[in-house]
């Protein structure tokens, strides 16, 4: 399922669009393992068990989340764009960090809670859109003086290139 690019040497794992699936124990198909209103998806990186609350695709709704290789991650631009192929685009989703005493840490798996359409948080920004490479850039730097921030803030701050479908 995985696709590779060849470039300058290095190889790197193209990312695969999800497509459903059945889940797999000892080699065996296994549908009893999905609960009613879920589905589970894979792509190249990938599993996602996805559960509908309310059973409707428009409800809110849990995204599991675990790298194919059972690998510690943690890559936020990989966490929007399922949260975007599974749930939608303009769809708002959080991840909570819940208190000890409720703590479940049994396995490398992430968990996003994506809010009914339509639904924001409280912690939503509603600044508009900005993805840069170069958030040093006088263009960004106007933008966040535009908003009442100081430009100086950022100066010095570190993002990795934006490449596309690429692994990091």
């Amino acid at each position: 399922m995985s696709k590779k690019i060849h470039n300058g040497g290095s190889t790197k794992s193209l990312w695969t669009p999800f497509q459903e699936a059945t889940p797999m124990a000892n080699g065996k198909p296994q549908p009893m393992m999905l609960r009613e209103h879920e589905t589970f998806w894979v792509n190249s990186f990938y599993t996602v068990h996805k559960f509908l609350f309310e059973g409707t695709e428009e409800g809110a709704m849990h995204l599991s989340i675990r790298q194919n290789q059972r690998k510690a991650i943690r890559d936020w631009r990989h966490f929007q764009r399922i949260k975007n192929e599974l749930a939608g685009a303009e769809r708002e989703a959080i991840e909570i960090f819940p208190p000890e005493s409720q703590l479940v840490d049994t396995a490398n798996q992430y968990h996003l809670f994506v809010l009914p359409v339509g639904a924001t948080s409280p912690f939503t920004w509603n600044a508009g859109r900005r993805v840069t490479s170069e958030p040093d850039d006088e263009e960004t730097r106007k933008w966040v003086a535009s908003l009442g921030g100081d430009p100086d803030a950022i100066s010095g701050a570190v993002q990795r290139p934006i490449e596309e479908g690429y692994e990091r």
